[in-house]
């Protein structure tokens, strides 16, 4: 192979590195899931690749053109830029494995070693011993070429050995990653000690680097997603917890006026509403479908307290065929109640809420229908957050969906739970699209 067509795959194979790099860099500073201490690691790391990528490629363009001042400048500029990306990585390592980098005698020997190589790099300039360019743009190795491969391999290696001992306090993932990044650069930097044409650092350099960079990647996502799902289940406790005041107000109103009236009713309700509570507060906490009887249970409770307080003035129907299925926890109540809140109205007579559940080969439906006057679009942003929230649940836990629409015969509302046949026994089924 002659000398040109090495330093043509030489340039392709800098040029290539240098977009794959610019890209990286992009990404990394616009993938908002990053965390920014991860991200300001990434954005150093491929900002300092992208200068050896294009130092590389300058300097077997200086040689190909025979330019000796382009080809020196390059030459040392892709070696210090390489040198320079030992640290980033060993700020990774600490970062991952939560160690500080100003403690860590990893860094201050990457760091030495770094400043070592700084010194031998400059020493070139004035001393063919590593190497040289002759005035025709010739490159030459000098005598002690391999010598000036030593800091950066040792860095490597420290590394290498660094992760190696820190691998358990660090994810699978993560752990991978900074494998991904080391093992590559090592084995073509042993290589390019003992073999002179072709030069597979620059391979593994930018290999290792997009390796690393998607399971970082993964990981943050991973991390993003989790977090995410945290912070709505959260969202979701808190506003369990904050009950609507007026429901216990009234509860407790109730039971203050039947104890007078009728003491045995009043334990009865006491006796509810304690049910109700304990439902609400181990409810909270679940994070898989429970059986709908169970759900019922909490609903019945919650029921039994608004008819002490309603007297004949509620009515509930119960048309349950199907009870043996599954369903998300604090979903059937927060329905029921918004029926009971928004249907009644004394001045119209009896409310009648109605729930039904109906099968077929694709779904089960829960049908929650009152004769009352109805919820509007202008109702409380409160009511929106519960259905809300329902249909978030619904769809997280079973990928089942909601439905709202005028009640029968054009009077109140009816709200339909539809759980796919897949989702029935608490195992979700693939989101389609």
């Amino acid at each position: 192979m002659t000398n040109e067509i090495i330093l043509l795959i030489n340039c392709s194979v800098s040029a290539a590195g240098f977009m794959l790099a610019l890209l990286g860099l992009v990404i990394n500073i616009f993938f908002h899931p990053m965390k920014p201490e991860v991200r300001k690691r990434c954005v150093l790391l491929f900002g300092i690749v992208c200068l050896y990528m294009q130092s590389d490629f300058f300097s077997y363009l200086g040689e190909l053109m025979a330019n000796r001042a382009m080809m020196i400048s390059g030459l040392f500029f892709s070696s210090l830029f390489a040198g320079a990306i030992m640290p980033v990585v060993t700020s990774l390592i600490l970062y991952f494995s939560k160690e500080k980098e100003s403690r860590s005698p990893l860094m201050w020997i990457s760091l030495s070693l770094l400043t070592l190589y700084c010194a031998m790099l400059i020493s070139t300039l004035f001393s063919p011993v590593f190497y040289s360019v002759d005035l025709a743009g010739n490159y030459q190795r000098g005598p002690l070429y391999p010598l000036l491969l030593i800091p950066p391999l040792l860095a490597l290696l420290l590394n290498c050995l660094g992760l190696l001992r820190r691998r358990g306090k660090m994810s699978r993932r993560q752990g991978i990653a900074m494998a991904g990044l080391l093992l590559p650069p090592l084995l073509c930097g042993l290589i390019q000690t003992f073999y002179e044409g072709i030069l597979p650092i620059a391979v593994g350099i930018i290999l290792g680097t997009l390796m690393m960079f998607m399971q970082i990647i993964q990981d943050q996502l991973d991390e993003y997603l989790e977090q995410k799902e945290r912070n709505a289940q959260q969202e979701f406790e808190i506003r369990v917890l904050q009950m609507r005041p007026h429901f216990i107000y009234n509860a407790l109103t109730s039971i203050y006026y039947l104890i007078d009236s009728d003491s045995e009713k009043a334990k009865k309700v006491v006796r509810d509403f304690t049910v109700y509570l304990r439902n609400v507060f181990s409810s909270v906490v679940r994070t898989e479908m429970i059986p709908f009887e169970e759900e019922m249970q909490h609903t019945r409770a919650y029921l039994a307290v608004e008819e002490a307080r309603f007297g004949n003035q509620l009515i509930i129907v119960f048309d349950l065929p199907h009870i043996h299925f599954l369903i998300p926890p604090l979903t059937m109540q927060p329905l029921v109640e918004n029926a009971v809140k928004h249907g009644m109205d004394p001045e119209s007579g009896p409310l009648t809420v109605t729930i039904r559940t109906r099968k077929s080969n694709e779904e089960m439906q829960i049908i929650v229908n009152d004769d009352g006057a109805g919820y509007h679009p202008t109702d409380s942003t409160d009511d929106y957050s519960a259905l809300d929230n329902i249909r978030a649940r619904m769809k997280k836990f079973c990928q089942g969906t909601m439905s709202i629409r005028c009640g029968e015969n054009g009077r109140g509302t009816c709200v339909i739970l539809h759980i796919p046949a897949a989702g029935l026994n608490g195992t979700a089924p693939e989101a389609s699209g």
